[in-house]
């Protein structure tokens, strides 16, 4: 019983991990390419 309740945590917890590093691989490419966009615009 306790290694299933552990699996259980763990499989939320990467889920949690997995949804903040995909907000952050998109929020780090929107900016990216947002300031190549300005920079762009700029020269």
């Amino acid at each position: 019983m306790p290694d299933v309740k552990l699996n259980s945590g763990s499989n939320d917890v990467g889920l949690k991990f997995k949804i903040i590093g995909i907000s952050l691989t998109i929020g780090l490419n929107a900016i990216v390419f947002i300031w190549y966009f300005f920079f762009s615009g700029l020269t």
